[in-house]
């Protein structure tokens, strides 16, 4: 696990910005999934907050990347906000996060 607290992130405030969310010291190998565990996710419209359900209550991002003996990486997460948040009637949203890896 690399971060093991809790963290609040507003999203649209972060469009062309960075946030860190965490370092860790890991093994050398193969990764082969990045896991998002979310608490919660509140979207606000004209004023007004509405809970967005998260299937699952994590997210789980495909990306396979191998570390090797003293490397470092950086993994950048570039979320696309206005392609992750849907409608699905009565006041009820949905966040199905669309992001994208980058490897640096």
């Amino acid at each position: 696990m690399i971060v093991n607290n809790s963290q609040t992130f507003d999203l649209i405030s972060l469009s062309n910005v960075t946030e860190f969310f965490g370092s860790a010291t890991l093994n050398t190998g193969m990764y082969t999934q990045i896991r998002l565990t979310v608490e919660s996710c509140v979207i606000t419209i004209n004023g007004t907050e509405y809970e967005c359900t998260v299937p699952s209550g994590a997210i789980k991002l495909n990306k396979p990347f191998t570390l090797m003996p003293d490397q470092t990486i950086t993994l950048t997460m570039d979320f696309n906000v206005q392609e992750s948040v849907h409608e699905t009637g009565n006041g009820k949203y949905m966040f199905n996060p669309v992001i994208k890896i980058i490897q640096e």
